[in-house]
């Protein structure tokens, strides 16, 4: 799903479990906190030069004792949850890019990675910490949240991990965002069917064996060259999905670029001139740039990729940030959301 991302079926999100005084982990989970997590104990005057630290240093510096302070104190000086948002994404400015971060393990080995990454970042991986620092006043608020962003009903494991935008990350994250596209776009929303063989995926980049499961979603994108359609219609902390594609060719089902696909994520912002800015994760570094300029660099560059039957960018999807988030995943999970599981002997949640 980011910009270097060529073929969805390759890309991997990074996901993650976390320690919880307050977020129910289900067998081992907690396991992940005196693996990974916590580390030692700390003398005053290392609490004193961890409170220094967080006001002034990138995020994607701290240890995860200061992100508890910061998260911590952020919620406590910044009521509103839109500005919260921004507070965070600009506080990793500068984060190192890299892809294919992070697994499941010790819960799993078919990825075998560590179960987070707080020093680099690639587009979905920024966004997720983005919005689960927001919305989680501690650490383990912040880890509850980003597992429930992550994964499907909260349930760590690589088969449901959302690894497919349209029909996975934009469906079971309705609780967080809404799709507006349609909204903003009118009469010029270009419709398209997201499908992905989700066993087939599984298999060749994991060796995870399932029965067949194929999903699809129907939906749709602005055309770039409609941009304007958005201006006044978007809020700062929303998020803009960008959209390329090709012809279709095999079965359409992971044939080869089947039609259209999410290929980068962002964070809106807007100025004080109403302009449209996108804050992301993309090679080298996060960064934040007029999504005016994003497009029309990315539409020069379509002649190129067109010659070498490759995707190009054909426009964005654009999704509402849900203020009262936390309590439509009350709805969900219930009075101690976010609910946080492992259960590797569970039938799959088939979409």
């Amino acid at each position: 799903m980011c910009d270097d991302v060529t073929n969805p079926d390759q890309t991997r999100q990074a996901r993650f479990a976390g320690p919880s005084r307050r977020v129910a982990l289900v067998a081992v989970a907690a396991l992940a906190v005196s693996a990974l997590a916590l580390g030692g104990c700390r003398s005053a005057t290392q609490a004193d030069s961890d409170e220094a630290l967080v006001g002034a240093t990138p995020l994607f510096s701290l240890e995860p004792k200061q992100i508890d302070t910061f998260v911590g104190d952020l919620h406590a000086a910044t009521p509103d949850i839109r500005e919260r948002i921004l507070k965070v994404a600009h506080r990793q400015l500068g984060q190192p890019y890299d892809i294919y971060l992070l697994g499941e393990f010790p819960f799993e080995v078919d990825d075998a990675q560590p179960l987070f990454e707080l020093g680099k970042s690639d587009c979905v991986v920024f966004v997720e910490h983005t919005y689960a620092m927001s919305l989680g006043d501690d650490w383990a608020e912040f880890f509850g949240y980003l597992q429930r962003i992550r994964y499907i009903d909260g349930r760590i494991g690589v088969a449901t991990r959302n690894h497919y935008t349209e029909p996975q990350w934009n469906v079971n994250n309705a609780w967080i965002v809404r799709d507006v596209t349609d909204e903003i776009a009118g009469d010029v929303a270009v419709p398209y069917n997201a499908k992905a063989n989700v066993a087939k995926f599984l298999r060749n980049s994991f060796g995870t064996e399932l029965d067949d499961w194929i999903i699809e979603h129907g939906t749709s994108y602005l055309p770039h060259e409609h941009l304007g359609r958005a201006r006044g219609m978007l809020q700062d902390g929303d998020l803009v999905q960008i959209v390329r594609g090709t012809p279709p060719t095999g079965d359409g089902i992971n044939g080869r670029f089947a039609g259209a696909y999410v290929g980068h994520f962002g964070l809106v912002e807007i100025d004080d001139d109403g302009e449209l800015w996108m804050i992301h994760s993309a090679a080298p570094a996060v960064r934040r740039e007029r999504i005016a300029d994003y497009a029309a660099a990315s539409v020069a560059k379509n002649p190129e990729k067109i010659a070498a039957g490759k995707p190009q960018f054909l426009g964005f999807k654009f999704l509402a940030f849900r203020e009262d988030a936390a309590d439509n995943l009350k709805e969900l999970d219930g009075e101690y959301a976010p609910i946080v599981r492992f259960a590797p002997n569970a039938p799959l949640p088939r979409e």
